[in-house]
């Protein structure tokens, strides 16, 4: 292109002519947060990558990194004149939201606990995690923590596999089982049999004016899979439970709660 005949063939610039040609070096459709290099082969003196037709300032390399929705291209230029690359479509799916509270207070003693909510976010799964350690079968939108830790949720959107981990919450169980709050549990509150398979009788004897405790009974994961309001007479309460037969078998915890303070027994569930 600088009007000569360079190599004496009687034509002057012939066949001169301008190429750019761009390629993904990566997925091009990632969730946020991710990004993919763009890459343009050409026999221009200088380059202008564009998005949507216009031009990225500054970006003017043989390479682009690009992170966010668009259609991106590259126009390679010398004094022959210029050439626009194909286009390459980059798509960037949102992450969901994870926002996590606790619904009550997150310091309590032994025997004690606080709900965990997520917010529920359409199409998406949640698994609950204890400092970096992933819960087994902690897989609802609530989780019921009983132990000191900080709690996290990792929302995942089903359709794009996009995920979030949410905020953390601590929770903390400073009090020994000596402490006023908490009795204990091989004196105070009493299951018979145990083992058993869905039916069991509850026994505690207890000190108090009050004529009713709130019962819970949660699996190992924490989740509440009993809860009853039982009567006391004349600080007594002997109380016959039926468990649904569809829970499978394992370890359970029997928590009573009464005037501030919280009686627990472990329970075996056998087929």
């Amino acid at each position: 292109c600088n009007g000569l005949d360079d190599n004496c063939d009687v034509s002057i610039d012939e066949g001169i002519i301008v190429t750019s040609s761009t390629t993904a070096l990566g997925p091009t459709t990632f969730c946020q947060g991710s990004t993919v290099i763009l890459q343009v082969t050409h026999n221009g003196t200088s380059l202008q990558w564009k998005k949507d037709g216009l031009n990225i300032p500054g970006a003017t390399g043989t390479t682009y990194t690009a992170s966010t929705n668009g259609s991106y291209t590259c126009t390679a230029t010398s004094i022959c004149g210029s050439a626009t690359s194909m286009s390459i479509i980059v798509v960037v799916n949102k992450n969901p939201k994870a926002i996590i509270t606790a619904v009550g207070p997150t310091t309590f003693c032994a025997g004690g606990s606080v709900t965990l909510k997520v917010q529920i976010v359409a199409g998406a799964t949640y698994q609950w995690y204890k400092g970096p350690i992933l819960i087994p079968g902690a897989t609802g939108s609530n989780y019921v923590a009983t132990t000191s830790g900080n709690y996290r949720c990792r929302v995942t959107k089903t359709a794009s596999g996009c995920f979030k981990n949410s905020n953390t919450i601590a929770v903390s169980v400073p009090c020994r089982e000596t402490d006023s709050t908490f009795e204990s549990k091989s004196t105070i509150l009493k299951i018979y049999p145990n083992p058993c398979r869905t039916n069991f009788t509850l026994n505690a004897q207890i000190s108090t004016t009050e004529n009713q405790a709130t019962l819970v009974i949660y699996d190992a994961i924490g989740a509440v899979v009993y809860e009853e309001i039982v009567n006391i007479k004349n600080g007594v309460i002997e109380t016959n439970i039926a468990l649904n037969s569809n829970i499978p078998s394992g370890i359970f915890i029997i928590r009573l709660v009464l005037e501030g303070k919280s009686y627990t027994n472990q329970l075996v569930l056998q087929n």
